[in-house]
């Protein structure tokens, strides 16, 4: 028992490891890996943002979600997110300047939680959408 154990362990670490090598040499990926792992355990922009990797138990890891997610991103980011960026105006994406009255978004968007976020519905809204055809 101890064996097999000690062998689902060390897979699961290196498949995490894999999507994580795979994530860090594709230069369109602009995000937080944290973040895409994030989605095998969390749904929410702000859950995200919180989300420790230390803590999260490897045996809730689903990597066909994150590389789901993942897929969904790199779609988001082939324009470089312009088609989502309306979408989250109501996210952490944006800080409200009152002084200047208007929104600014992080310039830092591609590692931005609500993004990722955004990935994991699109995802979703098309695995429905490929559900009902």
């Amino acid at each position: 028992m101890k064996k097999f154990l000690r062998q689902n362990y060390t897979s699961s670490i290196q498949t995490v490891r894999q999507i994580c090598i795979k994530l860090k040499t594709i230069i369109i990926f602009k995000g937080n890996i944290t973040n895409i792992l994030a989605t095998s355990y969390v749904q929410n922009e702000s859950d995200i943002a919180e989300f420790d990797l230390n803590s999260a138990s490897l045996d809730n890891f689903s990597l066909e979600q994150a590389n789901k997610v993942y897929v969904s991103y790199k779609e988001i980011a082939s324009d470089d997110f312009n088609q989502v960026f309306g979408n989250l105006i109501d996210s952490g994406l944006y800080t409200h300047l009152v002084s200047a009255s208007r929104l600014v978004y992080n310039p830092d968007y591609g590692r931005c939680p609500a993004i990722v976020a955004m990935s994991q519905i699109i995802h979703h809204r098309n695995a429905m959408i490929l559900s009902c055809t």
